[in-house]
């Protein structure tokens, strides 16, 4: 077919086609049809083009061309077998390129429309998706190669679809303008079928994707250490009871001796000294008491075991005699070999640590158990906690750990017993018991123990072996008040904690600054961190982010995980320190091949977003947080849960990323507990249960998740789980929002506007609709400034709150910004401009532009009069309880009828 611009084309045509049985079938489109045909194919191609929103672009157009066949009273039917014939006749003569009778390629589109939404026939989305294929492949279209020039290039994805497909036609006839029509309808309903998941709900999947997201990126953001108890049990072992039994034993032994006499005179002396030469056991060890104090020069102490230990100690800590940790040794091995089991005890730790002598664990391990088995309280504890809890000089052992702690505290040994409630606190080698934990705290706490004091502190936080097992935060805060005055370091962290966060106490930031500075000198690497924290937002002293990162280097010195991530934070964003993401990469990336659990969910992080790497990687971030979760850390098997129900690194999988939030969730992890609650609510890899999901989002949000707390008013709201309360969901909603949650803030001004939950009170709800930045709240302010509540009248203002929601995609906002437009205030008048946002909002079902968008129609405001299209917008404003549209409609068949 060549080029004809003067070519006129009439659809009134009669057509002979040879059916399958060789008979003669006659087609007939009678001008009516023609007409109509053509109509509604430019008709079409209009609503799409200027259609920029497709939220609800398939329904509006299905409701539109229904509204289109009863105006112009026409059925659906007819015209659809009328393009059904044609097509019948196309496919049977479409062997001759040449043939004029290839006028069906111009509905081919319209005919696919039809058959996706059972217009006028039975719905069959293969069909339609062939058709649509149809109109948009080249070879079914004028085969002449100039037509071909002014083809449309395919539609790609990266291309801006809007701007792409807009044709412009000038100086072209009638059939390339219907031939275009239909290729750009094709496009345009072919893309959608195969892409509105990423068209039309783009906006809804990013904002899921950035909650997140956020909640992923909230792992990057500097971290406190929370209450934590003192359970350093080796050093404990080794430094405190050593010296405390030495001394023990020191008095007693001189108890019996002559050295419980306030004077030895010169006579008594040389007696002492004449019966030591003669071998008595007695004044060998009476005589060096008397060396040991000065009164003659050190001689040579033998066979008593208790004067060889007394020696021993005096050359290891330097007392009276000059400080000789070797000679120490050697009087501590005669000692032991003569039987003194607190000796055996003080040989195994010089063999433990290397003093005097060649570091042996074994023989370590050999001295403590023959000190422990001849009865000695502090090896017993020794060997329990150095030996078989940790596996120094043989194999771990927790039963045996047990055991010996257990015989250790019979004998009223304070700190085995308080080792022995951390067995029963962690189940080592026994079943876990968190009450008989608690009363051996509980006891220790009457003798004054300060380091269990402050765990007894931590049992009444957490409420753990407590009466019902619920937290008593004044006993709490009294508890680690009392260990941090006795100057326990982690006492004074607690105490710290609690001040700052006002547990059991009124809020003092500046003394819990003074606390955490106090323990953090002492080197308590948690209270360094949190002192880290202190400087870095101010709390309780200036804001000093250098001296915030040296408090981090000092923590992560001392191997504090949350130190690490903080100091980690510290290079990533350059806090104090320049920054430096490859390094932050590097501290995160040792720590994590070391096998720690924490740092291997962060460097997965790290992974995730490309951070101090060249490149993301998905699947090295879902490999890590797959070993962090292994390791039972409750942020990895989160963040894992979180890769398996979005496809991250890995095949997708949402029944695993729900045990995983589950597990996490249990372990207390407060966005887990929110997720599981997400997946009970909508099935998501669980059966649904809105009764568990309303359970857990209260479990997140008591705890003081803010997502929690917002899904938590949303179920009260709507009684979700639980029963309507307007009171309660308010209240959450509240909590939410002053933890800086958008949508709560939202939610909550809305309370406040419409009195729901609370006294209305629009000054309330101007200030909250202030701090939140959803598109629903600007659009309030913009009503607020419009009319002048609460604050002086500002069109200028409300068009610019209107504009910024309404390009968020807020229907309320786009009429409003369209009336603006329309009366020009707070903008220069624009009828156009004032059509396209009335249009947008009505495709956003926004009722009230319905009948807005009629009266631009009927009247010609910023579009061409269209009676056709006022009547079908009047009619839609009906359907959607606009009743000054029925007035409109019966004024028009008066007048038009």
């Amino acid at each position: 077919m060549s080029k004809n611009n003067n070519k006129k084309i009439n659809l009134s045509i009669t057509t002979t086609t040879k059916n399958a049985k060789d008979t003669t079938t006659t087609i007939i489109i009678n001008s009516k049809g023609e007409i109509f045909l053509k109509k509604i194919l430019k008709d079409f191609h209009n609503k799409i083009i200027q259609t920029k929103d497709f939220n609800n672009f398939e329904k509006f157009l299905v409701e539109w061309m229904k509204l289109k066949f009863e105006i112009n009273k026409n059925d659906p039917k007819k015209i659809f077998n009328l393009m059904k014939n044609l097509k019948f006749y196309y496919d049977n003569n479409n062997n001759n390129k040449r043939n004029n009778n290839n006028n069906f390629i111009w509905f081919t589109s319209l005919m696919g429309f039809f058959y996706q939404f059972g217009i006028g026939c039975i719905m069959n989305e293969k069909i339609a998706l062939d058709l649509y294929f149809l109109s948009v492949n080249k070879k079914n279209h004028d085969d002449d190669d100039d037509d071909y020039d002014n083809e449309i290039p395919p539609l790609t994805l990266n291309d801006d679809f809007n701007n792409k497909l807009y044709l412009t036609e000038e100086n072209r006839n009638e059939f390339n303008l219907l031939k275009n029509n239909n290729i750009i309808i094709g496009k345009y309903l072919l893309s959608l079928y195969y892409y509105k998941d990423i068209i039309i709900i783009n906006t809804v999947n990013t904002m899921i994707l950035k909650v997140n997201e956020f909640t992923i990126d909230k792992q990057m953001e500097l971290q406190e250490q929370p209450i934590c108890n003192d359970n350093n049990i080796i050093q404990d072992s080794i430094k405190k009871l050593k010296s405390q039994e030495n001394k023990e034993n020191t008095n007693n032994n001189t108890n019996n001796s002559i050295m419980n006499k306030k004077k030895i005179s010169k006579e008594e002396f040389e007696n002492i000294k004449r019966s030591a030469l003669k071998g008595n056991s007695e004044a060998q060890y009476n005589l060096a008491i008397c060396y040991m104090d000065g009164i003659e020069t050190t001689k040579t102490v033998s066979n008593n075991a208790d004067a060889q230990n007394n020696l021993a100690d005096y050359y290891e800590n330097g007392k009276i005699l000059n400080k000789n940790e070797k000679k120490a040794f050697e009087w501590y091995f005669k000692s032991a070999k003569n039987g003194s089991s607190l000796a055996q005890n003080n040989l195994a730790t010089f063999y433990l640590n290397g003093i005097g002598i060649d570091k042996n664990e074994k023989k370590a391990f050999e001295w403590y158990l023959k000190s422990a088995e001849n009865g000695n309280s502090l090896a017993q504890n020794n060997l329990a906690a150095i030996c078989y809890l940790i596996g120094i000089g043989i194999d771990q052992n927790g039963k045996l750990a047990f055991d010996w702690f257990s015989k250790s505290a019979s004998q009223e040994n304070d700190l085995a017993q308080f080792n022995l409630a951390y067995c029963y606190l962690n189940g080592i080698g026994t079943t876990q018991s968190y009450k008989n934990a608690f009363k051996l705290y509980l006891k220790l706490d009457n003798l004054g123990h300060k380091d269990a004091q402050n765990n007894l502190g931590g049992c009444y936080y957490y409420g753990v072996g407590t009466h019902h097992h619920k937290p008593h935060y004044i006993n709490a805060y009294n508890l680690f008040f009392k260990s941090a005055s006795k100057g326990c370091d982690a006492g004074k962290f607690n105490l710290g904690y609690c001040l700052k966060h006002g547990i059991g106490i009124e809020k003092d930031e500046k003394y819990a600054f003074k606390s955490y500075l106090e323990a953090a000198e002492s080197g308590n690497s948690a209270a360094q961190n949190n002192l880290g924290y202190c400087y870095y937002y101010g709390i309780g002293t200036n804001k000093n982010e250098k001296k915030a990162f040296e408090w981090y280097l000092k923590s992560t010195k001392s191997e504090n995980l949350i130190g690490q991530h903080n100091l980690g934070i510290c290079y990533l964003k350059g806090i104090g320190i320049d920054k430096d993401e490859m390094k932050a990469f590097d501290l995160y990336s040792k720590s994590a091949h070391a096998g720690n659990g924490l740092t291997q969910n962060f460097l997965a992080t790290f992974y995730l977003y490309g951070i101090g790497i060249n490149i993301k990687d998905e699947k090295k971030a879902f490999e890590w947080y797959l070993k962090s979760a292994l390791t039972k850390c409750d942020k990895g098997q989160y963040n894992l849960g979180y890769c398996y129900e979005n496809g991250i690194g890995t095949c997708k999988d949402e029944k695993k990323a729900a045990e995983l939030y589950l597990i996490s969730a249990k372990a207390g992890n407060l966005m887990a507990q929110n997720k599981i609650a997400n997946c009970y609510l909508n099935g998501i890899g669980i059966n649904k249960d809105s009764y568990k999901a309303f359970k857990w989002y209260k479990t997140s949000a008591e705890k003081g998740c803010i997502l929690g707390q917002y899904n938590l008013g949303h179920c009260y709201e709507n009684g979700i789980g639980t029963h309507k309360s307007q009171k309660k969901s308010f209240e959450w909603y509240f909590k939410s929002a002053e933890g800086g949650n958008l949508k709560a803030q939202s939610n909550l001004a809305n309370c406040y506007h419409y009195g729901i939950g609370t006294d209305k009170n629009e000054k309330e709800a101007f200030e909250w609709y202030m701090k939140s930045e959803i598109a629903g709240c600007t659009n309030y302010l913009g009503y607020y400034y419009f009319n002048g509540i609460c604050t002086n009248v500002n069109y200028e203002k409300a068009f610019e709150l209107f504009l910024k929601a309404a390009e968020l995609g807020n229907a309320n906002a786009q009429h409003n910004l369209a009336v603006c437009y329309q009366y020009g205030k707070g903008v220069n008048l624009d009828y156009k401009k004032a059509f396209e946002w009335y249009t947008k909002s009505s495709n956003n079902e926004y009722a009230d532009s319905y009948f807005n968008l009629c009266e631009c129609y009927y009247n010609g405001i910023g579009i061409d009069k269209n009676l056709e299209e006022a009547i079908i917008w009047y009619k839609t404003a009906l359907n959607n309880g606009i009743k000054n549209a029925e007035i409109k409609l019966n004024n028009i068949y008066f007048l038009y009828n």
